[in-house]
Protein backbone atom coordinates (compact mmCIF):
# COMPACT_ATOMS: atom_id res chain seq x y z
CA UNK A 1 0.00 0.00 0.00
CA UNK A 2 3.03 2.27 0.77
CA UNK A 3 4.17 1.95 -2.85
CA UNK A 4 0.90 2.52 -4.27
CA UNK A 5 0.62 5.92 -2.22
CA UNK A 6 4.25 7.03 -3.61
CA UNK A 7 3.06 6.27 -7.29
CA UNK A 8 -0.10 8.16 -6.39
CA UNK A 9 2.04 11.26 -5.18
CA UNK A 10 4.14 11.51 -8.24
CA UNK A 11 0.86 12.13 -10.10
CA UNK A 12 -0.06 15.80 -11.82
CA UNK A 13 -2.54 17.46 -9.13
CA UNK A 14 -5.38 17.37 -12.02
CA UNK A 15 -4.96 13.81 -12.34
CA UNK A 16 -4.71 12.68 -8.53
CA UNK A 17 -7.85 12.69 -7.77
CA UNK A 18 -8.97 10.36 -10.40
CA UNK A 19 -6.44 7.83 -9.44
CA UNK A 20 -6.83 8.20 -5.93
CA UNK A 21 -10.45 7.31 -6.17
CA UNK A 22 -9.86 3.87 -8.65
CA UNK A 23 -6.80 3.51 -6.00
CA UNK A 24 -9.76 3.50 -2.95
CA UNK A 25 -12.01 0.81 -4.92
CA UNK A 26 -9.07 -1.06 -6.01
CA UNK A 27 -8.00 -1.16 -2.18
CA UNK A 28 -11.29 -2.38 -1.31
CA UNK A 29 -11.35 -4.63 -3.90
CA UNK A 30 -8.09 -6.27 -2.05
CA UNK A 31 -9.44 -6.15 1.56
CA UNK A 32 -12.71 -8.24 0.21
CA UNK A 33 -10.13 -10.55 -1.43
CA UNK A 34 -7.72 -10.59 1.08
CA UNK A 35 -6.00 -13.66 2.65
CA UNK A 36 -8.72 -15.08 4.82
CA UNK A 37 -11.94 -13.61 2.89
CA UNK A 38 -10.87 -10.33 5.65
CA UNK A 39 -13.99 -7.94 4.77
CA UNK A 40 -13.39 -4.04 4.29
CA UNK A 41 -14.24 -2.62 7.76
CA UNK A 42 -16.71 -0.13 8.41
CA UNK A 43 -16.43 3.01 9.84
CA UNK A 44 -17.78 6.62 10.40
CA UNK A 45 -16.23 9.95 10.29
CA UNK A 46 -15.83 11.78 13.24
CA UNK A 47 -13.88 15.20 11.53
CA UNK A 48 -11.83 15.98 8.89
CA UNK A 49 -10.34 19.12 9.37
CA UNK A 50 -7.82 21.08 6.49
CA UNK A 51 -5.72 23.21 7.99
CA UNK A 52 -4.14 25.22 5.05
CA UNK A 53 -1.43 28.25 5.34
CA UNK A 54 1.37 29.41 3.46
CA UNK A 55 4.00 27.29 5.83
CA UNK A 56 1.64 24.02 5.59
CA UNK A 57 -1.10 22.09 4.78
CA UNK A 58 -2.42 20.05 6.98
CA UNK A 59 -5.18 17.43 6.99
CA UNK A 60 -6.59 15.96 9.79
CA UNK A 61 -8.90 12.58 9.85
CA UNK A 62 -10.66 11.12 12.30
CA UNK A 63 -13.12 7.74 11.99
CA UNK A 64 -14.48 5.34 14.70
CA UNK A 65 -15.21 1.95 13.86
CA UNK A 66 -19.02 0.70 13.06
CA UNK A 67 -17.56 -2.84 13.27
CA UNK A 68 -16.58 -4.32 16.88
CA UNK A 69 -13.99 -7.30 15.27
CA UNK A 70 -11.19 -6.56 13.15
CA UNK A 71 -7.73 -7.61 12.36
CA UNK A 72 -4.34 -5.76 12.30
CA UNK A 73 -4.40 -6.42 8.63
CA UNK A 74 -7.97 -4.89 8.36
CA UNK A 75 -7.19 -1.64 10.83
CA UNK A 76 -4.05 -1.13 8.91
CA UNK A 77 -5.53 -1.41 4.82
CA UNK A 78 -8.22 1.15 6.52
CA UNK A 79 -5.81 3.45 7.52
CA UNK A 80 -3.78 3.52 4.45
CA UNK A 81 -7.04 4.44 2.42
CA UNK A 82 -8.14 6.81 4.77
CA UNK A 83 -4.20 8.63 4.29
CA UNK A 84 -4.48 8.48 0.25
CA UNK A 85 -8.10 9.99 0.74
CA UNK A 86 -6.32 12.89 3.18
CA UNK A 87 -3.46 13.28 0.73
CA UNK A 88 -5.70 13.60 -2.23
CA UNK A 89 -7.62 16.42 -0.54
CA UNK A 90 -7.23 19.93 -2.31
CA UNK A 91 -5.52 22.53 -0.64
CA UNK A 92 -4.42 26.23 -1.97
CA UNK A 93 -0.87 26.47 -0.95
CA UNK A 94 1.02 23.44 -1.63
CA UNK A 95 0.27 21.25 -4.74
CA UNK A 96 -0.63 18.28 -2.23
CA UNK A 97 -0.94 18.30 1.89
CA UNK A 98 2.40 18.24 3.49
CA UNK A 99 0.93 17.12 6.52
CA UNK A 100 -1.21 14.24 7.29
CA UNK A 101 -2.75 12.46 9.96
CA UNK A 102 -5.52 9.80 10.29
CA UNK A 103 -6.59 8.88 13.86
CA UNK A 104 -9.04 5.28 13.85
CA UNK A 105 -10.73 4.86 17.22
CA UNK A 106 -11.98 1.31 18.22
CA UNK A 107 -15.70 3.47 19.53
CA UNK A 108 -17.18 6.94 19.25
CA UNK A 109 -16.69 6.87 23.16
CA UNK A 110 -13.09 6.42 22.65
CA UNK A 111 -12.52 10.16 20.72
CA UNK A 112 -15.01 11.81 22.97
CA UNK A 113 -13.26 10.05 26.29
CA UNK A 114 -9.32 11.56 25.08
CA UNK A 115 -8.27 11.99 21.77
CA UNK A 116 -5.58 9.78 22.86
CA UNK A 117 -7.09 6.62 23.01
CA UNK A 118 -6.75 5.98 19.21
CA UNK A 119 -6.29 2.32 18.18
CA UNK A 120 -4.40 3.32 14.74
CA UNK A 121 -2.73 6.48 13.76
CA UNK A 122 -0.89 7.37 10.46
CA UNK A 123 1.23 10.26 10.19
CA UNK A 124 3.67 12.28 7.18
CA UNK A 125 4.93 15.58 7.43
CA UNK A 126 7.21 16.92 4.83
CA UNK A 127 10.53 15.32 5.93
CA UNK A 128 9.16 11.39 6.77
CA UNK A 129 6.57 9.15 6.06
CA UNK A 130 6.18 7.35 9.56
CA UNK A 131 3.08 4.99 8.41
CA UNK A 132 0.60 3.44 10.31
CA UNK A 133 0.89 2.60 13.95
CA UNK A 134 -1.20 0.25 15.14
CA UNK A 135 -1.97 0.40 19.54
CA UNK A 136 -2.20 -2.76 21.32
CA UNK A 137 -5.26 -3.41 23.28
Amino acid sequence: MKSLLKSILSIPHQAKKWHVEMALVSGLIVSCAGAGGEKPLHFQQIEKKVYDIPAKSQVTCQVYLTDTVYTHEELTRLTDSLAIDCQSEPVKWHKSPTHVFVYVYAKQGDYEADGSNWIAMYHKDREKDYGVQLKNR
